[in-house]
């Protein structure tokens, strides 16, 4: 379980992708099997399974419909695919469309916490 741990802790954040990318999704399974198609480094699927500590015949049966995807696995395996394909699917569901910090915005966050830490000093 560490292990598993320190290999999410490593990664990139994931990372938003074009909506036309998950326009056709019928449901949010469909969204998880194409997270997984998606996914930037083409790690094997046993590996996948493997790091999200999910056995690899169930997984083998997510993959093909007959299973559910773990909901408390969706935010590891959105970090180890590298995209956010599942939340943006939802998202758009629910009527909102989820959009990135702006430069400015990321950098007053950044001023704020720095405040906030030399106030507490």
């Amino acid at each position: 379980m560490q292990t598993q741990m320190r290999i999410f802790n490593q990664l990139p954040k994931p990372e938003m992708v074009s909506d036309s990318l998950f326009a056709n999704c019928k449901d949010g399974k469909e969204a998880i099997l194409l997270c997984i198609d998606a996914r930037k480094v083409r790690y094997p699927l046993s590996d996948i399974a493997n790091s999200l500590g999910i056995d690899k015949g169930h997984f083998s049966r997510i993959l093909s419909g007959a299973a559910h995807f773990p909901d408390a696995k969706r935010t590891d395996l959105m970090t180890l695919c590298g995209n956010l394909i599942p939340l943006q699917f939802e998202a758009k569901q629910m009527g909102f469309k989820l959009e990135k910090p702006s430069e400015k915005e990321l950098k007053i966050k950044k001023l704020k916490q720095e405040l906030l830490s030399l106030e507490a000093s």
